[in-house]
C-alpha cells in the first residue's frame, strides 16, 4: 500500500484535466476489500528485466476519486517499481487529476512481502524471480515535540 500512497502523492502534484478514461485491457491481480488492483495487459512492454506497464487501483468507497492509474517501470532483477505518471478518475470515469513525474523526481521503490497489489504484480510479471523480501523492521516511534515556553 506504500506505493499506492506514492501514487496518490503524484496525483496531488498534478493539475486537473477533463478527459474521459480510455479503454484498456484490465485484469484484476489483487483484491482485499479495501481496494482492487488491476493490470492493463495491453500496456505491458518488456525490455530485458524491465517491464513498462499501467496499473489501476479502484477504491470501493464513494468519494471524489474512484480510481487511480499509474504508469510504472518494474525492474524484475532489482524488485523495484518506479512511477512515471499517474491519473485519478471520478466515478463517471472523468480525469480529476493527472501528472507526469519529471525524471529527477522518479524513485525506484522496493517491493516487499505483504504489499498486496505490488507484490502480486511482481509475481505475475517476473515469473521465476527471486522471492520478495520481507519489509525492513519498523523504526522507533516518533517522539512528540512541543514548543518550549519561557
Amino acid at each position: 500500500m506504500r506505493l499506492a500512497i506514492c501514487t496518490a502523492a503524484l496525483i496531488v502534484l498534478g493539475s486537473g484535466a477533463a478527459m474521459a478514461q480510455d479503454a484498456r485491457d484490465w485484469r484484476t491481480l489483487y483484491s482485499d476489500g479495501t481496494y482492487d488492483f488491476a493490470l492493463d495487459d495491453g500496456s505491458v512492454q518488456r525490455t530485458g528485466d524491465a517491464v513498462q506497464l499501467t496499473y489501476r487501483i479502484t477504491l470501493p468507497e464513494e468519494g471524489e476519486v474512484a480510481a487511480m492509474e499509474a504508469d510504472a517501470l518494474l525492474d524484475c532483477r532489482a524488485q523495484t517499481l518506479t512511477l512515471t505518471a499517474a491519473r485519478s478518475y471520478d466515478a463517471a470515469g472523468v480525469v480529476v487529476q493527472s501528472v507526469e513525474a519529471p525524471e529527477d523526481r522518479r524513485k525506484a521503490e522496493p517491493i516487499y512481502q505483504g504489499e498486496g497489489g505490488h507484490e502480486t504484480l511482481y509475481r505475475d510479471l517476473c515469473p521465476g524471480g527471486a522471492p520478495v523480501p520481507a519489509p525492513p523492521p519498523a523504526g522507533p516511534p516518533p517522539i512528540p515535540v512541543s514548543p518550549s515556553r519561557n
